[in-house]
Protein backbone atom coordinates (compact mmCIF):
# COMPACT_ATOMS: atom_id res chain seq x y z
CA UNK A 1 0.00 0.00 0.00
CA UNK A 2 1.42 3.52 -0.36
CA UNK A 3 1.14 6.59 1.62
CA UNK A 4 -1.72 8.03 1.55
CA UNK A 5 -0.76 11.19 0.09
CA UNK A 6 0.23 9.25 -2.62
CA UNK A 7 -2.40 7.19 -3.08
CA UNK A 8 -4.30 7.34 -6.40
CA UNK A 9 -7.88 7.72 -4.67
CA UNK A 10 -6.47 10.69 -2.70
CA UNK A 11 -5.67 12.38 -6.21
CA UNK A 12 -7.92 14.72 -7.55
CA UNK A 13 -9.89 13.93 -10.70
CA UNK A 14 -11.95 10.73 -8.63
CA UNK A 15 -15.05 10.85 -9.23
CA UNK A 16 -17.21 12.54 -6.66
CA UNK A 17 -19.95 10.01 -6.65
CA UNK A 18 -22.22 10.95 -3.38
CA UNK A 19 -23.22 13.67 -5.10
CA UNK A 20 -22.19 17.57 -4.14
CA UNK A 21 -21.10 19.37 -1.04
CA UNK A 22 -24.23 21.07 -0.62
CA UNK A 23 -26.37 17.59 -0.94
CA UNK A 24 -24.50 14.41 -0.68
CA UNK A 25 -26.80 11.34 -1.06
CA UNK A 26 -28.98 13.05 -3.65
CA UNK A 27 -27.80 10.60 -6.70
CA UNK A 28 -27.38 7.56 -7.44
CA UNK A 29 -23.98 6.86 -6.24
CA UNK A 30 -23.60 3.62 -8.10
CA UNK A 31 -22.46 4.87 -11.25
CA UNK A 32 -19.85 7.31 -9.44
CA UNK A 33 -18.61 3.68 -7.93
CA UNK A 34 -18.44 2.11 -11.52
CA UNK A 35 -16.50 4.95 -12.68
CA UNK A 36 -14.09 5.22 -10.16
CA UNK A 37 -13.21 1.07 -10.38
CA UNK A 38 -12.55 1.75 -14.19
CA UNK A 39 -10.44 4.76 -12.74
CA UNK A 40 -8.58 2.66 -11.15
CA UNK A 41 -8.45 -0.63 -12.96
CA UNK A 42 -5.41 -1.12 -14.55
CA UNK A 43 -3.68 -0.09 -11.40
CA UNK A 44 -6.12 -2.96 -9.73
CA UNK A 45 -4.77 -5.17 -12.87
CA UNK A 46 -1.52 -5.09 -11.83
CA UNK A 47 -1.48 -5.71 -7.76
CA UNK A 48 -3.76 -8.62 -9.10
CA UNK A 49 -1.40 -9.77 -11.37
CA UNK A 50 1.33 -9.40 -8.22
CA UNK A 51 -0.89 -11.48 -6.22
CA UNK A 52 0.89 -15.30 -6.43
CA UNK A 53 -2.27 -17.16 -4.68
CA UNK A 54 -5.81 -17.63 -5.43
CA UNK A 55 -6.51 -16.53 -1.62
CA UNK A 56 -4.60 -13.50 -1.56
CA UNK A 57 -6.08 -12.53 -5.32
CA UNK A 58 -8.95 -13.00 -3.52
CA UNK A 59 -7.78 -10.36 -0.37
CA UNK A 60 -6.60 -7.92 -2.89
CA UNK A 61 -9.94 -7.64 -5.16
CA UNK A 62 -11.88 -7.27 -2.02
CA UNK A 63 -9.94 -4.46 -0.70
CA UNK A 64 -9.72 -2.83 -3.65
CA UNK A 65 -13.69 -3.03 -3.78
CA UNK A 66 -14.25 -1.59 -0.84
CA UNK A 67 -11.60 1.21 -1.16
CA UNK A 68 -13.79 1.98 -4.94
CA UNK A 69 -17.00 1.95 -2.99
CA UNK A 70 -15.61 3.69 0.04
CA UNK A 71 -13.82 6.10 -1.38
CA UNK A 72 -16.99 8.11 -2.11
CA UNK A 73 -17.36 9.24 1.30
CA UNK A 74 -14.12 11.31 1.44
CA UNK A 75 -15.91 15.06 0.66
CA UNK A 76 -18.48 13.94 3.33
CA UNK A 77 -18.87 16.11 5.78
CA UNK A 78 -19.70 15.37 9.05
CA UNK A 79 -22.88 17.02 8.89
CA UNK A 80 -24.03 15.18 6.37
CA UNK A 81 -23.86 11.73 7.94
CA UNK A 82 -25.56 10.44 10.76
CA UNK A 83 -24.15 7.20 13.10
CA UNK A 84 -27.04 4.33 12.96
CA UNK A 85 -26.61 1.84 15.79
CA UNK A 86 -29.09 -1.42 16.40
CA UNK A 87 -31.38 0.50 18.98
CA UNK A 88 -35.00 0.86 16.85
CA UNK A 89 -36.33 4.28 15.84
CA UNK A 90 -33.18 6.00 15.03
CA UNK A 91 -34.40 9.67 13.84
CA UNK A 92 -32.83 11.48 10.87
CA UNK A 93 -33.98 14.95 9.97
CA UNK A 94 -33.21 17.14 6.95
CA UNK A 95 -33.54 20.82 5.09
CA UNK A 96 -32.72 19.72 1.83
CA UNK A 97 -34.92 19.75 -1.18
CA UNK A 98 -37.68 17.00 -1.31
CA UNK A 99 -36.76 14.36 -4.08
CA UNK A 100 -35.29 11.21 -4.95
CA UNK A 101 -32.07 10.69 -1.90
CA UNK A 102 -29.99 7.76 -1.20
CA UNK A 103 -29.41 6.10 1.76
CA UNK A 104 -25.90 4.92 1.59
CA UNK A 105 -23.39 3.07 4.07
CA UNK A 106 -19.69 2.21 3.73
CA UNK A 107 -18.83 -1.47 3.43
CA UNK A 108 -19.31 -4.04 6.02
CA UNK A 109 -19.18 -7.87 5.59
CA UNK A 110 -21.99 -10.36 6.33
CA UNK A 111 -20.48 -14.00 5.45
CA UNK A 112 -17.29 -12.97 4.41
CA UNK A 113 -18.85 -10.92 1.58
CA UNK A 114 -18.20 -7.63 1.63
CA UNK A 115 -21.77 -5.47 0.84
CA UNK A 116 -22.83 -2.09 1.56
CA UNK A 117 -26.68 -0.76 1.74
CA UNK A 118 -27.98 1.73 -1.12
CA UNK A 119 -31.54 2.13 -0.57
CA UNK A 120 -33.10 4.83 -2.58
CA UNK A 121 -36.19 6.83 -1.04
CA UNK A 122 -38.54 9.59 -1.68
CA UNK A 123 -38.37 12.07 1.08
CA UNK A 124 -41.00 14.76 1.34
CA UNK A 125 -41.34 17.38 3.59
CA UNK A 126 -43.70 16.16 6.97
CA UNK A 127 -43.39 12.71 5.04
CA UNK A 128 -42.08 10.22 7.30
CA UNK A 129 -39.45 7.21 5.20
CA UNK A 130 -38.68 4.20 7.30
CA UNK A 131 -35.46 2.40 6.09
CA UNK A 132 -34.78 -0.97 7.56
CA UNK A 133 -31.45 -2.18 6.72
CA UNK A 134 -31.68 -6.28 6.56
CA UNK A 135 -29.71 -9.04 4.74
CA UNK A 136 -31.75 -9.34 1.76
CA UNK A 137 -31.63 -5.23 1.43
CA UNK A 138 -27.72 -4.89 0.64
CA UNK A 139 -25.90 -3.57 -2.11
CA UNK A 140 -23.98 -6.24 -4.09
CA UNK A 141 -20.34 -4.44 -4.70
CA UNK A 142 -18.74 -7.52 -6.38
CA UNK A 143 -21.09 -7.38 -9.49
CA UNK A 144 -20.30 -4.22 -10.76
CA UNK A 145 -16.32 -4.54 -9.89
CA UNK A 146 -16.33 -7.55 -11.85
CA UNK A 147 -18.50 -6.26 -14.87
CA UNK A 148 -16.43 -2.46 -14.56
CA UNK A 149 -12.94 -4.87 -14.27
CA UNK A 150 -13.86 -6.72 -17.41
CA UNK A 151 -14.09 -3.47 -19.71
CA UNK A 152 -11.19 -3.03 -22.44
CA UNK A 153 -8.38 -1.58 -21.31
CA UNK A 154 -7.04 2.10 -21.28
CA UNK A 155 -9.65 3.57 -19.50
CA UNK A 156 -7.61 4.45 -15.84
CA UNK A 157 -4.42 5.26 -14.89
CA UNK A 158 -1.39 3.65 -16.30
CA UNK A 159 0.76 2.64 -13.64
CA UNK A 160 0.45 2.16 -9.72
CA UNK A 161 2.11 5.61 -7.70
CA UNK A 162 5.40 4.24 -6.79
Amino acid sequence: MSPAGNSPRSEQGSPKFLGNHDCPFAQDPVPGYIAQVKLLQNIHRQQLEKADTKPWKELVRVAQLKGDWDNGFKDVTGENLSLLTKQPGTVLSSNRPDGKKWVVTKTVDIEGRPVCWCIPVEVKIGKRVYVTFKKSNTFDLQTPYDDAMREPDGRGREKEPK
